[in-house]
């Protein structure tokens, strides 16, 4: 464990992404070649999270939903990490190579996800990622790059060249296709929450 805030042990990795954990006062670090990390700013700590947490590379977003779940996109799957306890699961996943590129929590607490195979839900019951459509609107099953949920509980998502808002509650996609954002192409959004 080092002892100071220099980030010396992730020479020849990139940073990612960054995830604060304000229960526990841990920002965890995602690298894309040099695994997990987590600073206690308390402490001004660096260490790994769990020994589990060495074989977690190539990371590419990261997200604690209101489960104390730390969700880890990687390039070809996705995880999670229990923060109670430090254990590390994948839930069912609709493919066996998902690319997760974005997540939203909505205010009912249901989690969601932009995917290189459209929008999905975990289903916490089933552990598992449902995909939203049944296949017929092309919405559903589009490659998103981008996610974010708004107050009245709809979330968008950006693709290339398309913005598309996802109503829940009516189970409806709309699709917002702009000259400008056709030209610009892929939109790249990450929250803060």
């Amino acid at each position: 464990v080092r002892r100071d805030a220099r980030f010396a042990p992730m020479d020849r990795a990139s940073i990612t992404d960054f995830e604060h954990d304000t229960i526990s006062h841990i920002i965890y670090i995602a690298t894309n070649g040099n695994g997990l990390f987590a600073y206690d700013y308390d402490t001004n700590e660096l260490s790994r999270p769990g020994p589990d947490s060495y074989g977690i590379n190539w990371i590419m977003n990261l997200y604690i939903c209101q489960h104390r779940l730390l969700w880890i996109s990687r390039a070809d799957h996705v995880s999670y990490m229990n923060l109670t306890d430090g254990t590390i699961s994948a839930p069912h996943q609709p493919s066996s190579r998902v690319v997760i590129n974005g997540f939203a929590e909505t205010s009912d607490g249901e989690l969601w996800m932009a995917s290189t195979q459209g929008l999905l839900r975990y289903d916490h019951r089933l552990d598992s990622l449902m995909q939203i459509g049944d296949g017929t609107d092309p919405s559903g099953l589009r490659s998103y790059s981008a996610l974010m949920n708004s107050e009245d509980g709809r979330l968008w998502l950006a693709s290339a060249g398309c913005i598309t808002m996802y109503d829940n509650r009516q189970n409806r996609f709309v699709d917002y296709i702009d000259p400008v954002i056709a030209e610009v192409g892929t939109i790249n959004y990450h929250s803060s929450k």
